[in-house]
C-alpha cells in the first residue's frame, strides 16, 4: 500500500508491523516517538524514496524515518529489507535519524542516491544524534550503501554501537564518522570503499574500548582516528598495525565492481580469505544475516553454516559443534545442557 505520512507516538503503541508500504509524498516522512521501552515496532520491505524533510515541521528532525525514544531492549524499533533513495530531489534528509538507544537497522536495507546538495542540514544515510551523550546500544548490520555523497554520521558519540556486515561503496568521503567520546563500539566484517574515523571531535575526550576487526578496505583506503581508544586487528588494508592486519587487493565474487550486496563477498584466492579472527573470511559473510532465530552461525568443516538442534551432523566435527553449544548424537545435533536456553 501507499501512505503519505506516518506518526507513531506515545507509550501505548506496541507490536506494530509496517510491511511493503511505499511513502509516496515528497514530504511524507515517518516519525516514531515512543515512550515505551518494549514497543516492538517493525518496518519491513518499505520504501522511503525522494523525500525531503528540511523545513517540514511535521517531520521528526531530518530523517525520512526519524526515531526518538527512551532506552529499551534491543530492537524496540527494527528496520529491515527497506529502501531509502531516489534521485528526483536533491536530498535534504537523512535516510534514518536515530535519537534513541537500542534501535536495530538491518539486515537487507539499501541506501542509495542520498546527497547533500545545497541543504543546510546534514543529509546522511544514517545519523545518530542525541545530545548530550549520543545514541547508544544501536545495531547497524547487513546494509548496502552505494551511490551516496555522504556516509554514516555518528557525531555525538554514544556507547556500545555495532556496525557489522555492511557494504559502504566509495563516496570520496568517510564511510563512518564517529565524533568523540564513544566507547565500546564494534566495527566488524564490513567492506569499506573509504576511510572510517573515530574520536574525530574537537573538544570532547577520547573514547575507549572501540574495536575495528575483520573488515575489508579497497586498496588505498584505511582507518583514521585522533584518539588512542581504538584497536585494530585482522583487517585488510586498514593501514594500522595490529594482529592479523593485512595488505592486498581484495577479489570479490561479483567482480571488480559488484552490482549487489552479495557480490562483495571475497572470492576464492583473494587476500583476506580465511584470515578473520575466527578463521572465516574478512568482510561480509552471506550467512551472517541468513541464520534464522534459534540457529547459530558457525564455521564447520571449513564452511559457514547455521547450526540448529535436529539438523544432520557428522561425528568428525564433534569438537567444532561443541564450541557452539551442540553435540552430535546419532547423526543429529542436540544442544548442550548449559546452552539449552539459547
Amino acid at each position: 500500500m501507499s501512505m503519505n505520512q506516518l506518526d507513531i507516538s506515545g507509550p501505548n503503541n506496541a507490536n506494530l508491523t509496517f510491511d511493503h508500504i511505499t511513502y509516496d509524498a515528497p514530504h511524507g516522512c515517518v516519525s516514531v516517538e515512543g515512550q515505551s521501552t518494549d514497543s516492538r515496532i517493525l518496518f519491513n520491505h518499505d520504501r522511503l524514496d525522494d523525500i525531503e524533510t528540511e523545513g517540514v515541521s511535521d517531520c521528526l528532525n531530518e530523517g525520512r524515518l526519524g526515531i526518538r525514544g527512551t532506552t529499551g531492549p534491543r530492537g524496540w524499533v527494527t528496520v529491515t529489507n527497506s529502501h531509502f533513495g531516489g534521485s528526483k530531489l536533491p536530498g535534504c534528509s537523512d535516510g534514518i535519524q536515530v535519537e534513541a538507544d537500542a534501535v536495530t537497522i538491518g539486515p537487507g536495507n539499501e541506501f542509495t542516491g542520498i546527497s547533500q546538495g545545497d541543504c543546510v542540514a546534514h543529509a546522511d544515510p544514517i545519523q545518530f544524534y542525541s545530545p548530550p551523550g549520543g545514541a547508544s546500544n544501536n545495531i547497524v548490520t547487513g546494509n548496502w550503501f552505494h551511490n551516496n555523497s555522504t556516509g554514516c554520521m555518528c557525531w555525538d558519540g554514544g556507547d556500545n554501537n555495532t556496525f557489522t556486515n555492511n557494504v559502504f561503496e566509495s563516496i570520496g568521503y568517510w564511510s563512518i564518522v564517529g565524533g568523540s567520546g564513544e566507547s565500546n563500539w564494534l566495527i566488524a566484517h564490513n567492506v569499506f570503499g573509504d576511510d572510517i574515523t573515530m574520536d574525530n571531535g574537537h573538544s570532547a575526550p577520547n573514547g575507549s574500548g572501540n574495536v575495528v576487526r575483520d573488515n575489508v578496505w579497497l586498496s588505498g583506503n584505511h582507518a583514521t582516528d585522533k584518539g588512542s581508544g581504538v584497536s585494530y586487528d585482522h583487517n585488510l588494508n586498514s593501514g594500522k598495525p595490529g594482529t592479523g592486519n593485512l595488505n592486498g587487493r581484495p577479489v570479490f565474487v561479483g567482480g571488480k565492481k559488484p552490482v549487489s550486496y552479495q557480490g562483495y563477498r571475497l572470492a576464492r584466492g583473494s587476500p583476506g580469505k580465511g584470515a578473520a579472527s575466527d578463521g572465516g573470511d574478512l568482510g561480509i559473510r552471506s550467512s551472517a544475516t541468513a541464520c534464522t532465530r534459534g540457529s547459530v552461525s558457525a564455521r564447520v568443516g571449513g564452511k559457514r553454516v547455521c547450526l540448529r538442534a535436529g539438523m544432520h551432523c557428522k561425528k568428525r566435527y564433534a569438537g567444532q559443534y561443541r564450541q557452539h553449544g551442540f553435540r552430535c548424537v546419532k547423526g543429529r545435533l542436540r544442544k548442550l545442557s548449559k546452552h539449552a536456553g539459547r
